[in-house]
């Protein structure tokens, strides 16, 4: 009889997939391009992962999406699929943060701090920090040191974060930034900050649904299932169309002298 099943989805960032997993053992993954990372699309390449392993729907004991923060209509979709599938096959949930995600891909057997940086907009970055360790057999213990946030580039740099491995979408986090004393890409170390080690660039922030996986399934094993309820992913920030309406709001009451 083999181990239950999960189903394993990451539309966080533009290059999204989908994997299928027989416990922790991630048995197909099947990638969706950018132009069929809608929902149109995901339903379909969950469908052919299913029926390439013959599987039914009804059989998924568990369903882990990468729950952000991110891209915010992949995030939305993939929890609204998550949901559906809980919904009509009674398969449990779980949320994987997608900054954990990505630092459990740079992770190896040595015990190390990793913290997180990505681009966020108006001048800040979305932020976060693990303990994390990966054993021979592929498993993660995670501790979270520093829960996800968004934070000015100056102040999440400058907490006080050594020994530690960084891992960044850009030098800084983000374009605008002051802050110049990170290498501008690759890996190595920071000479001002010893004992940290930049890894810079997508190939090291995009977050892997295999990850996606493993992490579920432990999360899973462990209890850690999301609620019943709405599953509302960990967007950090309105849409970009409520912060201009909140804007313009403020500037119409300060013009009112509010």
């Amino acid at each position: 009889m083999s181990a239950p099943w999960l189903l394993a989805i990451e539309t966080s960032v533009a290059d999204g997939a989908v994997a299928l997993a027989a416990g922790a053992q991630v048995m197909g993954v099947e990638r969706l391009a950018i132009d069929r990372r809608h929902a149109a699309e995901l339903f379909p390449a969950i469908q052919r992962m299913l029926n390439a392993h013959r599987i039914r729907a009804g059989e998924l004991a568990v369903t882990a999406f990468s729950a952000g923060p991110g891209s915010f209509t992949g995030l939305r979709m993939a929890a609204v699929t998550a949901q559906m599938l809980a919904a009509t096959t009674g398969c449990a949930v779980v949320a994987v943060p997608t900054m954990e995600v990505i630092a459990a891909g740079v992770s190896d057997a040595a015990s190390r701090r990793i913290a997180v940086m990505l681009t966020a907009k108006r001048g800040q970055i979305f932020g976060a920090a693990y303990g994390m360790t990966r054993s021979p057999s592929g498993d993660f213990d995670v501790t979270v040191e520093a829960p996800p946030g968004r934070f000015a580039p100056a102040d999440w740099l400058a907490a006080p974060r050594s020994p530690c491995r960084i891992v960044a979408d850009t030098a800084t986090g983000n374009a605008d930034a002051e802050s110049r004393d990170a290498p501008k890409t690759g890996r190595g170390p920071v000479p001002q900050a010893e004992g940290v080690e930049w890894l810079i660039g997508p190939e090291y922030t995009a977050p892997r649904v295999e990850i996606v996986a493993r992490l579920g399934w432990q999360r899973f094993v462990a209890g850690q299932t999301c609620p019943d309820g709405p599953i509302v992913p960990l967007y950090l920030r309105p849409p970009e169309c409520e912060e201009v309406y909140e804007q313009r709001r403020a500037a119409a009451r300060e013009r009112r002298g509010e």
